[in-house]
C-alpha cells in the first residue's frame, strides 16, 4: 500500500462479522460467495494457512454474494446466516464450500437437517435475514471499490496463488 494511506476496511465487528481464532492472531478477512469458484479456492488456501499456523490466526468472513452472475449466491448466504442463528455458522460455512455445486433450496434444507438444525426455524430465519445481507453487501462493495481506487490496480477475482505462502512467512521484526 502506498505510504501515508491506511486500509479502508472496517475493523471486525463481533456483532455482525463471523470470526474465529484468537483475537491476538493475524487476521484474514474474506469477502466471499459460497457459489463462486474463486471463493472456494480462497477457502482452501485459508484452511491451509489455519492448519499451518495452528491456532495463531483469526479468520473472519463477510458475505459478498455475486447475485448478478451466480443464481444461488444470495440463498446460500441466507442459509449460512440462518444456521448462525442456531450456532452453526461455521459448520454450514464449511459444508457449503464442500458442496458448492448443490445449492438449490432443497439441498440447503437437507444440509440444515444434516447439521441438526431445526428445519422449520431455519426456513423462517432465512427469510428474516434479507436486510442484513443487503447492508453487508453494500458495505463490502464500498470497501472493495475504495481499496481498488486507492491502489489504482485492476480488480482481480482469482485469489493470488502465493496467498498462503505470503501469510505463512514469518513477520519481520524491523
Amino acid at each position: 500500500m502506498p505510504e501515508g494511506l491506511r486500509p479502508v476496511l472496517a475493523p471486525l465487528d463481533e456483532e455482525v462479522d463471523h470470526a474465529r481464532g484468537p483475537t491476538a492472531g493475524r487476521v484474514i478477512l474474506e469477502y466471499g460467495d459460497y457459489e463462486c469458484p474463486y471463493s472456494r479456492q480462497a477457502f482452501r488456501a485459508i484452511e491451509r494457512v489455519k492448519q499451518e499456523l495452528n491456532g495463531r490466526t483469526r479468520f473472519a468472513f463477510r458475505h459478498f454474494p455475486l447475485v448478478q452472475i451466480l443464481p444461488h449466491a444470495f440463498g446460500a448466504a441466507a442459509a449460512v446466516e440462518a444456521a448462525a442463528m442456531q450456532d452453526r455458522f461455521w459448520a454450514m460455512h464449511e459444508l457449503l464450500f464442500h458442496r458448492q455445486k448443490a445449492l438449490e433450496d432443497d439441498d440447503l434444507r437437507q444440509y440444515a437437517d444434516q447439521l441438526g438444525l431445526g428445519v422449520a426455524r431455519f426456513d423462517q430465519d432465512r427469510v428474516g435475514v434479507r436486510r442484513h445481507y443487503v447492508l453487508a453487501a453494500t458495505a463490502a462493495v464500498a470497501a472493495v471499490l475504495a481499496a481498488l481506487l486507492l491502489e489504482s490496480q485492476p480488480a482481480q477475482a482469482e485469489p493470488d496463488p502465493e496467498f498462503a505462502d505470503a501469510v505463512l512467512e514469518p513477520e519481520s521484526t524491523a
